[in-house]
C-alpha cells in the first residue's frame, strides 16, 4: 500500500513538473495568423496578442473597415493555432497518465 502511494506521489511531482515546462513552453510560443500579404498577428501559446504587423500598402488603400476585418482575421487565426497547440501540449502531458482533459477545454468546437 505505500509503495503505491509513494509511487502515486512521485508521478504527481513528476506532473507538476511537466506542468510548469508547459506553461512556460507556451508562454514563449509564436503563433502566427494572417489576412493575406497585408496583416500578420502573432500570439503566444495563451492566445496572447504580442505583435501586430500591418503593411504600409494596406494603410493607403483608405478603407479602414477592411482593414479592421483583416484585423480580426489575422488574430483570429492565430488565437486557433494557440488552442491548437495548448490542446496538444496538454495532451502530451496528461497522455501517460491515462487522463483526457480534452473535454475539459471549454473552446468553441
Amino acid at each position: 500500500m505505500l509503495g503505491r502511494l509513494g509511487n502515486l506521489l512521485k508521478q504527481a511531482s513528476q506532473l507538476q513538473s511537466q506542468a510548469a515546462q508547459v506553461r512556460e513552453e507556451l508562454e514563449e510560443a509564436r503563433i502566427t495568423g494572417s489576412a493575406g500579404d497585408a496583416v500578420e498577428a502573432i500570439v503566444n501559446g495563451y492566445g496572447t496578442l504580442v505583435d501586430l504587423r500591418i503593411a504600409p500598402e494596406a494603410l493607403s488603400g483608405g478603407d479602414a473597415e477592411a482593414l479592421a476585418r483583416s484585423v480580426v482575421e489575422a488574430v483570429r487565426q492565430a488565437q486557433e493555432g494557440a488552442s491548437e497547440a495548448q490542446r496538444a501540449k496538454v495532451a502530451g502531458l496528461t497522455q501517460p497518465f491515462g487522463l483526457d482533459l480534452g473535454a475539459l477545454g471549454g473552446g468553441e468546437e
